[in-house]
């Protein structure tokens, strides 16, 4: 396949870089969330940072879609 067609297998690592890097923003997010979940204290509705962050991240996942 690199012989015959190098545009597609550059292509084919290029969307695999980019799965690889969104996996990686993914798991960032998550810990970050599960973090301030986890320190949170009182109502998580008044975590102005926690909804910042939830927000943020309902922000990057619409942009990918």
């Amino acid at each position: 396949m690199l012989v015959e067609q190098p545009d597609l297998e550059q292509e084919r690592n290029e969307l695999m870089s980019s799965i690889i890097n969104d996996k990686n923003q993914l798991q960032t997010i998550e810990d970050k969330i599960l973090k301030m979940l986890y320190a949170s204290e009182g109502n998580i509705l008044d975590d102005e940072d926690l909804i910042d962050t939830l927000d943020e991240s309902k922000v990057k996942h619409m942009l990918k879609y």
